[in-house]
């Protein structure tokens, strides 16, 4: 079974990287229009994507608590174990604008279409200044109603592991931006592991937790987006197939 897993893995993973060229190559006129037409270029990209690995490896996805989302503009803040989290948020909200390493624009061909989309992308080594991009970048797309993704944590961990200290980015999103923040529980490491080829079939659960109002202090916001990602996140790590 092992070597089947593996066999359909490592076959998910040459045709998502055929897919990814396909897609810049095919798709390379629309970097003349605006953003929101681009939108749909990555949308095509994340539905063909889901099909390839419900079908290859058996692995799909199940989206608790949509009505959870507030109306108008907010801002989702999730945990990140996976790369899976960074496609499916295609489908699940609409024209999102990611926070990202800016060493993602630098891919050819896939980082003109970050760039173009105008996502948000940070040197995290520049502190301070990092910060201030996040802020002025981001009121931009909260006036042209676009969802903002932050991964507070800064990088993907193991599932069933607590993340004990999140970025401050999130903070300076929430005390700047005056519109929600939407914790994301869940458990995409379980089927689509960090640092491996592997997938395994079973159903990601991605679970939208009710969202944290503008007005908090700092430190209140803090804990509770803490325990809501972190308490869900080992909740559904734990949960059975």
């Amino acid at each position: 079974m092992y070597y089947l897993h593996l066999a359909r893995s490592i076959a998910f993973s040459i045709l998502f990287v055929v897919w990814v060229g396909f897609v810049c190559i095919f798709f390379g006129p629309f970097l003349i229009f605006r953003c929101r037409a681009l939108y749909w270029t990555g949308a095509i990209w994340c539905w063909a994507t889901m099909i390839l690995l419900r079908l290859i490896c058996g692995t799909k996805y199940r989206v608790v608590g949509m009505d959870n989302l507030p109306k108008g503009p907010y801002i989702v803040a999730s945990k990140h174990q996976s790369t899976f989290e960074t496609v499916v948020f295609w489908r699940v909200f609409y024209i999102p604008t990611y926070v990202l390493k800016r060493e993602l624009t630098k891919i050819p061909f896939f980082g003109l279409f970050l760039l173009r989309m105008r996502m948000i992308s940070i040197d995290r080594s520049s502190g301070l200044q990092a910060l201030k991009k996040i802020i002025s970048e981001a009121d931009y797309h909260i006036k042209h109603n676009r969802h903002i993704i932050i991964y507070p944590e800064g990088t993907r961990t193991e599932v069933g592991k607590v993340t004990a200290e999140y970025h401050p980015g999130v903070v300076a999103l929430y005390k700047n931006c005056n519109v929600p923040i939407v914790p994301i529980a869940l458990n995409s490491g379980k089927f689509w592991p960090n640092d491996t080829w592997m997938k395994y079939p079973g159903t990601i659960t991605i679970k939208i937790l009710p969202p944290i109002n503008p007005g908090m202090d700092k430190g209140e916001f803090m804990k509770l987006l803490h325990e809501q990602i972190e308490g869900e996140s080992l909740k559904l790590a734990k949960a059975d197939k």
